[in-house]
């Protein structure tokens, strides 16, 4: 017994031994992943039939290219570029690394120029960093910046070809080998044109660099304990979290490698304001959402933040009682709002999406009569049966059960009596075929500020309430249109990754996968926003929801 306990002992302390991956193990994962998108990727035959990729030419192509890899790190980061490929914000990979590094800056694409949008100043005053906020980084290690954009691009996947192009402009100084090729280069080397002036200047940076660089000649092998902890359920690296839930449209995936000064900078998921409010607004929240209203000629206009459809407590769990309390402080603000303005703005920029219940209470605090719930196409599969099967059992003897039960005999019928890849469109909130309004709720004229970052929910909401209620202003959102569920890793280089398993659809019958919501009026971030606190962007919704007020007499149409 001692015997055992020592040599138990000595496999958790051995170094890990790396090999090259064979080329036979390395089509053997290609396949493995291949054969799991034909036979669970919810929007599989949707995107060959609308043209978005021609599957067949993009499975021989990378097929050969993992042929020809000349070592792990060229196949891992291509089978990372092939899940990116998919053009789907929800279908995101991984490799074990915890390597990363970044640089106190944030960076954004503002009307195509790469610009700085905020400086930690902490770690960088004047005398080592002397540009402001709006100068323009033109090159990257002496690299024109569009090609560096263009290759870390190349790693993100989404919908929507703006949303990508500004996730890379952001990860520009933010980099996590997990998602993409990570040099061990310890400075950055930055041109940076001052203001809109002809002069530009070069100044090197120190990475801030964490982790442990892996051999990118080399496979990440998992340490004996770190597969013990697998055979155990556990992710060691907590990417994911484990199972399916039907009910989440999240989009968290967009903080992911991004440092705080970045995070910061983008208000990703975050109840803060964007723009600085007015003087004279008078506050009803901070936190954890913000909302006010300020004075204008025609009377107060409101503002509200909406950030996710995910509230977590302070310790970061999400449970029924904190559902319950975020909504009934939404409750409060809208009745604050409804009382005290004549128009409202809902700021949905960088919204991450989240409960679709929860999406759906929250229509029920804006909308005037009764509306339809969203509605999904669920995977009709063997798989499917048994999650379904499962999740009735939990919930028996009640109306929720009631409703699951039937999504389950949509499923079995379909894959049973058809040859159908998905169900036929169900709700899956079993609340009914219309939903009611909440009794508390804003009647007065609204627009919805919305951009190319929001997705998933962060694509619903908007879609529902820009075809009915509201007026969208912004840009247009990422498109993501379904649930995702984590699929087991690859046999031999453990890459992860999560996939899109329905196709979900605003409520008349659109889809919203590669679909985002369109503004009905267009408005791209400019530097003068960036440099004066987003204040020409509150001037300009300002404005537009002004439009939107009759002038005293008169009613709007």
């Amino acid at each position: 017994m001692k015997l055992f306990i020592i040599i138990f002992a000595l496999l958790f302390a051995l170094p890990s031994m790396a090999r090259q991956l064979s080329t036979a193990a390395k089509l053997s994962d290609f396949e493995q992943f291949i054969g799991s998108v034909e036979a669970g990727y919810g929007p599989f035959f949707y995107k060959i039939h609308n043209g978005i990729y021609d599957y067949d030419k993009k499975v021989t192509k990378y097929r050969q290219r993992v042929k020809e890899s000349t070592d792990n790190a060229d196949f891992y980061y291509t089978m990372l570029e092939l899940i990116a490929s998919f053009k789907d914000g929800h279908f995101n990979g991984y490799i074990d690394s915890d390597y990363k590094k970044s640089v106190p800056l944030a960076t954004d694409l503002i009307q195509g120029k790469v610009l700085i949008t905020k400086i930690d100043r902490n770690k960088l005053d004047e005398s080592k960093f002397p540009f402001s906020l709006g100068d323009e980084i033109v090159r990257v290690d002496g690299k024109p910046v569009a090609d560096e954009v263009d290759f870390i691009a190349k790693y993100i996947g989404s919908g929507f070809e703006q949303t990508v192009r500004r996730k890379a402009t952001w990860t520009l100084v933010s980099r996590r080998a997990s998602r993409m090729p990570v040099d061990t280069k310890k400075d950055l080397v930055l041109s940076i044109r001052k203001g809109t002036s002809e002069l530009i200047e070069d100044i090197s940076l120190d990475w801030d660099i964490k982790g442990t660089p892996i051999d990118e000649a080399i496979a990440y092998q998992p340490t004996q304990q770190e597969l013990v902890m697998r055979q155990m359920g556990l992710d060691t690296f907590g990417l994911f979290e484990a199972g399916t839930d039907y009910s989440e449209l999240s989009n968290f995936s967009i903080l992911d490698g991004l440092n705080k000064t970045q995070l910061d900078s983008t208000f990703a998921c975050s109840g803060g304001a964007r723009a600085a409010k007015p003087k004279d607004a008078v506050m009803i929240m901070t936190k954890p959402f913000v909302a006010y209203y300020y004075p204008t000629k025609k009377g107060n206009i409101g503002y509200l933040r909406i950030p996710h459809y995910a509230p977590k407590d302070n310790h970061g769990q999400r449970d029924a009682a904190t559902y319950e309390l975020r909504y009934s402080q939404y409750e409060y603000a809208v009745a604050e709002l409804e009382k005290n303005t004549v128009a409202l703005v809902i700021d949905q920029d960088d919204n991450c999406g989240g409960s679709v219940s929860y999406l759906e209470s929250i229509l029920g605090l804006f909308m005037l009569d009764q509306y339809k719930p969203m509605q999904f196409e669920l995977l009709a599969n063997r798989s499917e049966i048994v999650d379904f099967r499962s999740y009735v059992k939990e919930v028996e003897q009640t109306m929720q059960g009631v409703h699951l039960k039937n999504i389950l005999t949509l499923i079995e019928d379909t894959w049973k009596n058809t040859d159908d890849f998905l169900t036929t469109k169900t709700d899956i909130t079993g609340q009914g075929d219309y939903l009611q309004p909440n009794h508390i709720r804003y009647t007065k004229p609204i627009l919805m500020l919305i951009d190319e970052i929001s997705g998933s929910g962060g694509d619903a909401f908007p879609g529902i309430m820009g075809f009915e209620r509201a007026k969208l202003l912004g840009t247009r959102t990422s498109g993501l249109g379904g649930h995702v569920e984590q699929q087991p890793p690859l046999n031999f280089s453990r890459i992860k990754y999560r996939m899109t398993k329905s196709l979900f659809f605003r409520a008349y019958g659109v889809a919203v996968e590669n679909n985002g919501a369109v503004p009905h009026i267009n408005y791209d971030l400019t530097r003068e926003d960036i440099m004066y606190e987003y204040k020409p962007y509150r001037d300009f919704y300002t404005k537009m929801v002004l439009e939107m007020v009759p002038e005293a007499g008169q009613t709007k149409n």
